[in-house]
């Protein structure tokens, strides 16, 4: 997918010390932060793990479940504890790890589970207007948590493991989102206690688009947590603050699926305050993911690179505020299916200790590789019955290898009525040049080229939010 060009919010300077952030509001699931101190709105559910299966990289096709098992899950805090105020309670204090990560409570899955004990916990939810972010148009679902996973010294697929998914039940229980690590998994910044492998609290942000995640959608979260396959080794994760915004800084990372070895691969790193207070100090940092070298980053002013780190002092960051830049890195000559991690960078600020951005996974393939991107701007912020509206709808080639047989489709909300459309290619590019309704278009793009939309549609029985999906995929 795309990588956006560097940009840097900074907004008036506050001497205010971050420490606590309000957690009231998550919306999107019920007791999304667990500050009930209860289990309330979610389901639990046990078994036993007797390995996973398939090849690496691990996911949801993995896990075999068998039955039996011990309910190990519950909720960990106390009321006003605050949050980072408790010891995990196996490792104790002499781990850094502390919790909750917002609010007063936050839920551990299969807690100190060994036996090859694992545990679920899970919720449904339907998505509402409520959940779309304002910034950029998008549903998102965000979560945070921090695995603890006893290291058996076992092969992979034996370890102790954690996994999160968001699907949507909607569309076919499409995968929006996993995770999935074993116990000392290379590409994991893990941390070590004695025979644990744990990580600071980490950070996922889910916005696949309104073409895969839209307002009235059910979506399902799974996390689930196990012990080893031997029966030595306990393996839990704790969870906290699911819902559309994250209560406080955080930062996520997206780069390409898929890169050919001895290439470039840019990753957009952008972080932003959806706390209660400013971010003071703020620092973000990446680490260069091994089998790659450091090649750029776009913010040369904040931003600087040493022995495969980026460090970027970005001051503070005010509540709504952003920041983004993009960090490039030189792929190896590596082999063929080369599972690039990375999951090492994260946003810190005076008072506020190191929070994970969700691990970006590239792999390495000799396909011949394309960039495609979709736009989709109406020049306003509202809308009343009767207005004619007018959409440009743009598909763009961000790669320098030509594109033909890429399929463009546009929906229009049942709102929008008398639609039609028009288009244009550039650079010796091609589209189907007009018609009524959806669009569903066989384009051709140039390098570097463009194929843009002019929709048009007169707004009817709108009550709520008027929203366009639109998306690109590339041929065969």
């Amino acid at each position: 997918m795309t990588s956006s060009s560097a940009q840097r919010w900074r907004v008036g300077l506050t001497a205010s010390v971050v420490a606590a952030w309000s957690i009231a509001g998550l919306a999107l699931f019920t007791n999304g932060g667990f500050e009930s101190g209860t289990l309330t709105g979610w389901t639990k559910e046990r078994f036993y793990n007797p390995g996973l299966t398939g090849p690496v990289p691990y996911g949801a096709a993995s896990i075999v479940r068998m039955n039996g098992g011990a309910d190990l899950t519950r909720v960990v805090g106390s009321t006003n504890g605050g949050p980072l105020s408790l010891p995990d309670a196996t490792m104790g204090s002499g781990a850094d790890l502390r919790l909750p990560r917002f609010g007063d409570y936050a839920a551990v899955v299969n807690e100190n589970g060994a036996s090859n004990n694992a545990n679920t916990l899970k919720q449904s939810t339907i998505v509402q207007a409520s959940d779309v972010d304002s910034l950029d148009g998008k549903v998102h679902v965000r979560l945070a948590f921090a695995p603890v996973l006893s290291d058996g010294a076992h092969s992979g697929d034996q370890q102790a493991w954690f996994f999160l998914a968001i699907r949507n039940k909607s569309r076919g229980n499409a995968v929006l989102y996993q995770s999935f690590a074993y116990a000392n998994q290379p590409g994991v910044p893990w941390k070590r206690y004695g025979s644990y492998t744990y990580t600071d609290w980490q950070v996922a942000d889910i916005a696949p688009g309104n073409a895969s995640l839209a307002v009235g959608d059910e979506i399902e979260l799974e996390a689930i947590a196990a012990g080893c396959s031997q029966g030595g080794h306990a393996g839990w994760v704790y969870v906290d603050a699911f819902g559309s915004f994250i209560p406080g800084p955080s930062v996520v990372a997206t780069a390409p699926a898929l890169v050919n070895a001895s290439s470039p691969l840019t990753y957009s790193v952008t972080a932003r305050n959806q706390g209660t207070a400013p971010l003071n100090g703020g620092v973000v940092k990446f680490a260069v993911p091994s089998g790659t070298t450091f090649a750029s980053v776009a913010d040369t002013t904040a931003c600087t690179h040493a022995a495969g780190v980026v460090t970027c002092n970005i001051g503070t960051l005010p509540v709504d505020a952003l920041y983004s830049t993009t960090v490039t890195v030189n792929v190896g000559a590596v082999a063929n299916g080369t599972l690039i991690a990375a999951g090492n960078y994260s946003i810190a600020g005076t008072g506020e200790p190191a929070l994970l951005g969700p691990v970006v996974n590239s792999t390495v393939s000799t396909a011949t590789l394309v960039d495609l991107a979709m736009s989709v701007d109406n020049g306003v912020t509202g809308a009343a019955n009767g207005q004619v509206l007018t959409y440009a709808i743009t598909a763009r080639n961000l790669s320098s290898t030509p594109v033909s047989g890429a399929n463009v489709t546009a929906t229009p909300p049942a709102t929008l009525t008398n639609v039609t459309w028009t288009c244009a290619a550039s650079g010796g590019g091609a589209c189907g040049g007009a018609g009524t309704g959806p669009i569903s278009d066989t384009i051709s793009l140039a390098a570097n080229g463009t194929v843009t939309y002019t929709l048009s549609g007169t707004v009817t029985g709108l009550s709520g939010t008027l929203s366009m999906a639109a998306s690109i995929a590339a041929p065969a």
